[in-house]
């Protein structure tokens, strides 16, 4: 096993198409805020699954 021990293992991958501001919002965003683009996307992709969330599947 790679990396750290996890509870939460982080097996699938997606791989995405973006245009240069999407790409390069998501890189300045996980700068400001110190954290991968992996991580960030997690927790967006987290966000939108909440019950209450407004960018949830209707």
């Amino acid at each position: 096993m790679k990396g750290r021990p996890t509870t939460d293992p982080k097996v699938n991958t997606l791989r995405i198409r973006l245009n240069d501001d999407m790409n390069q919002w998501l890189f300045r965003t996980s700068e400001n805020r110190g954290i991968t683009v992996s991580q960030l996307m997690r927790e967006i992709v987290e966000q939108a699954m909440k019950p209450n969330s407004n960018s949830s599947q209707k």
